[in-house]
């Protein structure tokens, strides 16, 4: 009945709004991508919960789930090995400011998971794309629509109600959860700042560099030649750097806290957690980077919402996690508002319109060193404070 409804009202409101909604269903390797993406999202969701409960190390499980995703990367496509190295030499400033934003946005992610129910961490995801539009509205020259605030007005609303209503709540799960939004939404931004810097500079010759330039309209893979070296700079490249790169900033952390012999001292079970939320979260980025190639924005984020659905849905089955009648209806409400987001976004009639950028060049990269740094700093002391939070357990 509630997949009936769903898709009643996706029909509904593509008729209302005229966007499409249309993947390939037919195509096997969409259809896999989208089951593969959807059951690892779970798998990792239930998967890290469950390893939080039996150790507590969000710091292990975050540096592991990085750090897989780039192996990977690796062996899916060997070449991006050179890829992320022309990346970091190229546009080093760029990628740690991105690689900071990225390592908070998993590791407060992981924190909340095990500070919170996995139901109550998703109604707060909700909120992200709060977070996207008003990085956006700093550090990009686009303006939205009144359709996208509204939208985002009745997310807020939602999670409000689910708070005010969950009998698990908890202030610093909850503050960690709204911080793993900001750092996906500062990542969401400046990545795709990067992407359409690459696209207007490298979409001929420019006039300002003596690199010689092609681009592949085929793949949508920018290449720029560079001392017989081609820079392939991509969704899935720039995801293989950021992954590396956020690893490498979690490692002096790791190395600090960690011994051998805690490694030596892990059981069975732990051990096979630590591996199943990496091979999960390795599963659902590739499978998401998938999915962006074959099908379209709207199809994606569309998915996406489904998939939130499941992962509530899956944890008070597996856990047997009971909420209140608000709960539910706070849930329901954030995500009909991030529904409307999506649509209303990629809708041609409210869509984005470009303006003036608010700042200059100069400042613009002084906000983003600043807001990097200041997220690294909460990631620091948000660390130290989970540990300050049980002193019995010194591998947290």
């Amino acid at each position: 009945t509630l997949f009936r409804s769903l898709s009643e009202s996706v029909v509904w409101w593509q008729e209302e709004m005229g966007v499409s909604f249309k993947p390939d269903w037919k195509n096997k390797d969409v259809v896999l991508a989208f089951a593969s993406m959807i059951g690892a999202s779970i798998v990792l969701n239930l998967a890290t919960k469950s390893a939080l409960q039996a150790i507590d190390i969000p710091l292990i499980l975050s540096f592991f789930q990085l750090i897989g995703s780039f192996l990977c990367c690796v062996i899916w496509r060997p070449t991006v090995i050179e890829q992320v190295k022309l990346i970091w030499r190229e546009k080093r400033r760029a990628l740690i400011d991105l690689s900071v934003a990225y390592l908070v946005g998993i590791y407060m992610t992981t924190l909340s998971l095990g500070r919170l129910t996995v139901a109550f961490t998703h109604i707060i995801k909700a909120c992200e794309p709060l977070s996207t539009v008003l990085i956006s509205k700093v550090f990009s020259s686009v303006n939205y629509s009144g359709g996208v605030y509204l939208s985002l007005a009745v997310t807020v609303l939602g999670v409000i109600i689910a708070s005010a209503s969950e009998v698990a709540f908890e202030l610093f799960g909850f503050a960690v959860a709204m911080t793993s939004n900001l750092g996906f939404g500062v990542r969401n931004v400046l990545s795709k700042i990067l992407l359409e810097q690459e696209r207007f500079h490298h979409s001929g010759t420019s006039s300002h560099s003596s690199i010689p330039v092609s681009t592949q309209h085929n793949t949508g893979a920018h290449v720029v030649s560079i001392h017989k070296h081609k820079i392939r700079l991509d969704n899935f490249s720039l995801f293989a750097a950021i992954s590396l790169v956020s690893a490498v900033l979690c490692l002096p952390l790791i190395v600090c806290r960690f011994d051998i012999h805690f490694f030596l001292n892990l059981n069975r079970q732990q051990a096979t957690s630590i591996l199943i939320t990496t091979f999960a979260n390795a599963v659902y980025q590739l499978s998401t980077l998938s999915i962006l190639q074959k099908v379209s924005t709207l199809s994606h984020a569309l998915t996406n919402s489904l998939k939130r659905i499941l992962i509530i849905f899956s944890s008070f089955m597996y856990f047997g996690n009971s909420a209140s009648g608000w709960s539910l209806v706070g849930a329901g409400v954030a995500l009909f508002g991030m529904f409307l987001y999506i649509t209303a976004k990629d809708d041609p009639l409210t869509a984005q319109k470009t303006v003036t950028a608010p700042f200059s060049e100069k400042v613009m990269l002084s906000l983003r060193n600043v807001l990097s740094i200041s997220l690294f700093v909460i990631f620091f002391i948000t660390v130290l404070y989970n540990t300050s939070l049980n002193p019995s357990n010194p591998y947290i």
